[in-house]
C-alpha cells in the first residue's frame, strides 16, 4: 500500500514532493506494525525529518517605499511655498484688522479733538475690541470676535469682520488650489506601484507625505562634507554635494566655476543672465555658438506665476573649442546653483536652478565668463564688454505712458529697470538712439507692441491697453444638466492664455432658484440651504454652489470660472465646462437653463495689440 493524499488528508496536499516521498517510504517500512495507529505514528515520526529539511519557501516582503530624489526636491519646493502662503494669509488677515484699527483710531482722535466724551468711549471700545482680535489671531492663528460690544460699534465691527473673513476665504481658496496642483505633481512623481487608484487614498497618502509621515524609508538630506585640510593650515571650506563639475572655493566675485577654471586665462564675458523667478525653477540656456540674445518664459505650477528670463549675448563661445566657465555675481541679485556646465554633447546649454530655501518672487542674475581650456596667461580683471574700445552711445529719454497706468516695459527682450526697480508707467526711460522693439505689459490686458520704435526720432510712447475680455472669441452655450461638456470642441495648447466671460442664468437644484455664473452667494442668508452639513455635494467646495466650472484636458485642474476668469494653460487639451454640483443624475434632473460663455484663446506668442 502506498501513501497518498487519501491517507494523509489535507496535510498531503500542503507538503512538497520530497516530504510526500519520505512519508510514503515510512509507510511501507511500517508494515511490521500490526495496529493501524502504530503505522501512522511511525510514518509521522519518520516523515517529520523531511518536513524540517524542506521548509516552505520564505515570503519575500515588498520593499518599503523610499523617497526619490525627485520627491525630495519637490518636498523642499512644496514646504517653501506652503510657508509663503501661510505668511501671505497672516499678512492679509492682519492687514485687514490693522486697517480697521487705524480707522477706529482716527475716529478716536477726531472725537478727542472735539472733546466728545461719549464718542471717545465708543471709538475707544471699538479700537480695543479690534486690537484684542488682532492679538488673538497673532497668537493662535484664529479669528475670535468679541461678543459684548456697544450697539453703536456693531456695524463697524461687522464691516471689519467681513473684510478679515473675506481675506481668510481668499487665502483658503489659494491654498486649496495650491494643494490640488501639488497633489497632481506628487502623484505624477510616484512610481506606478505606489500610486493609489482611489482618490481618497491618494489624498490620504499625500497628507501623510506633506506631514513627513510617508514614506517610512524616507532618505535623509545629504550632509555637507568637510573639505580636506589645506597645507597652510587655513580653515577649509565646506563642500556640499551638488552639480557635476563644481570647482572648490571660487574667488569672492565668482560664486561658481567649472573644473579646470583655475588654470585658465584670457577670460572674456560671454553674456549676462537675469530672471524674475516666480518659484523653484530649472532653466537651460543654450550658450555655445550663440550669436544673439535669448529669452524665455516658464510657468511655475506651485506659485501659479510665470518666470521670465533673458540672456544678453556679449561674445560667441565657439562650440568646437573646449572652454572653461565661471559665474560672476551681480549686485542686488541672488545667485543660482549650477546643474550642468555647457557641453556640446548636451546641446551646449548651461543649466541652472534656484537655490533651495529662497523666498519668491526672486530676482537672480549672473555674468557668464569663459576662457579656452588650458590657456596660459593671467585672468582679465573686471568686466569685459562685448565690443572693447567702442564708447557707449549717448542715451535719449523717452516718456512712456499707458491707459490704464502701472504697466511694465520691455525694450528688446528684457524688462526695463531703473537700478534694481522695475519701471512702471507713467515713467521716463533712457535708451540708445536707435530702433527698438518695445512691449508694454499689464496683467489682464493684451500686450501693446511697437515692433520698430525709432528712438532716434521719437521721444514719447502712449499705449492704450485692451482688456483681454474684449478680445474676439467664440461664443458657446453651457447646459445646466450636462457633465463636463466641451461645446464646439475648443482646444488649447500649453502656454496659451484662456479667458472665459460668462453671462445669463440657470436653475440648479430642486428649489427652482435662478442664479448666474457665480452661483448662489454663500453669504446671502436666502441661500444657506445650499451650504452646511445637509447641503448637496459640490466638486469645488471653495466655490459657490451652482457656479460655472472650467477645466483644461481630462483629467486636468478644475477652476471656478464664475462670470470672468483667466488662466495660462499648463497642458494641452480640450476646454470643458460644468456646473459646481455633484454629477449624479438624481441631482441634475431638476436643473434647467444654460449660460452664454465667450471663450477667448490667446496663443502664447500672440497676446498683443499693435502700436506704432
Amino acid at each position: 500500500m502506498t501513501f497518498d493524499d487519501r491517507h494523509f488528508g489535507r496535510l498531503g496536499r500542503s507538503v512538497s514532493d520530497a516530504a510526500r516521498g519520505a512519508f510514503s517510504k515510512a509507510w511501507k517500512t511500517s508494515r511490521f506494525f500490526p495496529p493501524r495507529l502504530g503505522k501512522w505514528v511511525f510514518a509521522l515520526m519518520f516523515g517529520a525529518v523531511a518536513l524540517r529539511a524542506d521548509p516552505p519557501p520564505a515570503v519575500v516582503a515588498k520593499p518599503a517605499p523610499v523617497e526619490s530624489p525627485e520627491l525630495r526636491t519637490f518636498r523642499a519646493a512644496y514646504e517653501a511655498q506652503a510657508a509663503r502662503m501661510s505668511e501671505a494669509r497672516d499678512r492679509a488677515i492682519l492687514g485687514a484688522l490693522r486697517q480697521a484699527i487705524a480707522k477706529a483710531d482716527a475716529e478716536l482722535q477726531e472725537r478727542a479733538r472735539v472733546r466728545n466724551v461719549r464718542g471717545i468711549m465708543i471709538a475707544r471700545g471699538l479700537k480695543e475690541a479690534l486690537e484684542e482680535t488682532a492679538a488673538a489671531y497673532a497668537k493662535d492663528k484664529r479669528l475670535v470676535w468679541p461678543e459684548n460690544v456697544r450697539r453703536e460699534n456693531e456695524e463697524a465691527l461687522a464691516a471689519a469682520r467681513a473684510e478679515a473673513e473675506a481675506a481668510a476665504a481668499e487665502a483658503d481658496r489659494r491654498e486649496a488650489e495650491f494643494k490640488a496642483q501639488a497633489l497632481e505633481r506628487f502623484l505624477a512623481a510616484l512610481p506606478p506601484s505606489d500610486r493609489p487608484a482611489d482618490p481618497e487614498a491618494a489624498q490620504t497618502l499625500f497628507a501623510k507625505w506633506a506631514a513627513g509621515e510617508w514614506p517610512p524609508g524616507r532618505a535623509p538630506e545629504p550632509a555637507p562634507v568637510p573639505a580636506p585640510p589645506t597645507p597652510g593650515g587655513e580653515t577649509p571650506a565646506v563642500a556640499t554635494p551638488g552639480a557635476p563639475g563644481d570647482a572648490p572655493a571660487p574667488a569672492s566675485d565668482f560664486f561658481a566655476q567649472s573644473e579646470g577654471a583655475g588654470a585658465a586665462g584670457e577670460w572674456f564675458v560671454a553674456g549676462r543672465f537675469s530672471a524674475e523667478m516666480a518659484g523653484p525653477e530649472l532653466i537651460r540656456i543654450a550658450v555655445l555658438g550663440r550669436t544673439a540674445n535669448d529669452q524665455g518664459r516658464q510657468f511655475n505650477p506651485l506659485s501659479q506665476q510665470t518666470t521670465n528670463w533673458t540672456y544678453e549675448h556679449a561674445r560667441t563661445i565657439p562650440a568646437e573649442t573646449p572652454h572653461v566657465f565661471r559665474l560672476r555675481r551681480v549686485e542686488d541679485a541672488e545667485t543660482v546653483d549650477v546643474v550642468a556646465w555647457p557641453d556640446p554633447s548636451r546641446g551646449g546649454a548651461l543649466s541652472v536652478r534656484s537655490r533651495a530655501g529662497m523666498r519668491f518672487p526672486l530676482r537672480v542674475a549672473f555674468e557668464l565668463q569663459a576662457a579656452p581650456a588650458g590657456a596660459a596667461g593671467a585672468p582679465a580683471s573686471g568686466a569685459v564688454s562685448g565690443a572693447p574700445g567702442e564708447p557707449p552711445p549717448a542715451l535719449v529719454e523717452v516718456r512712456v505712458t499707458s491707459e490704464p497706468p502701472g504697466a511694465t516695459i520691455m525694450v528688446g527682450d528684457r524688462i526695463y529697470r531703473e537700478g534694481a526697480t522695475v519701471a512702471k508707467t507713467p515713467c521716463t526711460i533712457r535708451i540708445a538712439p536707435e530702433t527698438h522693439a518695445v512691449r508694454v505689459q499689464l496683467p489682464g490686458y493684451a500686450d501693446h507692441v511697437v515692433p520698430e520704435f525709432r528712438a532716434q526720432y521719437l521721444r514719447s510712447l502712449h499705449a492704450r491697453l485692451t482688456p483681454e475680455r474684449d478680445l474676439p472669441g467664440r461664443r458657446v452655450k453651457v447646459n445646466a444638466r450636462q457633465v463636463w461638456e466641451s461645446p464646439g470642441e475648443l482646444r488649447i495648447n500649453a502656454g496659451d492664455r484662456l479667458v472665459v466671460v460668462a453671462s445669463g442664468q440657470w436653475t440648479i437644484g430642486a428649489k427652482g432658484e435662478a442664479t448666474g455664473p457665480d452661483g448662489y452667494d454663500r453669504k446671502d442668508p436666502a441661500f444657506q440651504h445650499y451650504y452646511g452639513a445637509s447641503a448637496p455635494p459640490r466638486p469645488v467646495t471653495e466655490a459657490n454652489y451652482g457656479a460655472l466650472l472650467v477645466r483644461i484636458g481630462f483629467p486636468g485642474s478644475v477652476y471656478a470660472a464664475g462670470s470672468e476668469f483667466g488662466v495660462t494653460a499648463r497642458q494641452s487639451g480640450l476646454v470643458y465646462f460644468d456646473v459646481n454640483e455633484s454629477p449624479t443624475a438624481e441631482l441634475r434632473k431638476d436643473n434647467s437653463g444654460s449660460l452664454d460663455v465667450k471663450v477667448i484663446i490667446i496663443p502664447k506668442d500672440g497676446r498683443t495689440t499693435r502700436g506704432r
